[in-house]
């Protein structure tokens, strides 16, 4: 009996896992579409859905992940932008 209950928490938890994941690509998808997938639409997309997944990880590792995920689309542009014009002069 305590082998069944067990199983069915372990169950429990990924049908929960697998919900969340469906509900974070389902606001995804509709993010981009209403967006008409914009660069910007997108970065901030993947950024949340990173941030989600930081979450999955040990919690005293939780905020050095998070930390990477924090860059704004203007810093990721700006930045973008100086790597091309720097390739571009090779």
């Amino acid at each position: 009996m305590e082998y069944l209950t067990k199983l069915q928490q372990l169950e429990n938890a990924q049908g929960s896992l697998l919900g969340k994941r469906i509900v974070i690509a389902f606001v995804l998808l509709l993010s981009l579409l209403a967006t008409s997938c914009s660069n910007q639409a997108l970065f901030e997309s993947i950024q949340i859905d990173h941030r989600q997944r930081c979450e999955t990880i040990p919690i005293a590792q939780q905020a050095a992940c998070v930390a990477q995920y924090q860059t704004s689309y203007e810093e990721y542009r700006r930045e973008r932008e100086a790597l091309l014009r720097e390739d571009s002069f090779r």
